[in-house]
């Protein structure tokens, strides 16, 4: 969340290519990416980016542009209701399982038992 939250204020990110990172940074396009774990490498990173105003502005600019088309509420709200589905409908149906989610993300589905 931390790096939207850079981003969306047109901040340059640097961070390990770990976690969710690699999900929201576009490594050379919206931040850096450096290996996992090594401080000298987020220390380079940090200092390529401290170090140059014209990437900061670049990487800032796009990281922002990047929140704005792709990390909207209702992008991301149709994300999880896709990954919710996919979870409900790859069970057996049956006494006791879940039931089938049904519909599109602007109207939130219905059930089928």
């Amino acid at each position: 969340m931390v790096f939207l939250e850079a981003m969306a204020m047109h901040k340059p990110v640097v961070a390990w290519e770990s976690g969710g990172a690699p999900e929201v940074i576009v490594h050379g396009e919206t931040g850096l990416l450096v290996e996992r774990g090594s401080v000298s490498a987020l220390a380079d990173g940090l200092r390529a980016v401290l170090g140059n105003e014209p990437l900061r502005r670049k990487l800032g600019e796009a990281g922002r542009r990047r929140v704005e088309q792709v990390f909207t509420p209702g992008h991301m709200c149709a994300q999880a209701l896709h990954a919710y589905r996919a979870t409900l409908n790859g069970r057996k149906r049956g006494a006791g399982e879940y039931p089938r989610v049904t519909g599109s993300a602007t109207d939130a589905g219905s059930v089928r038992r």
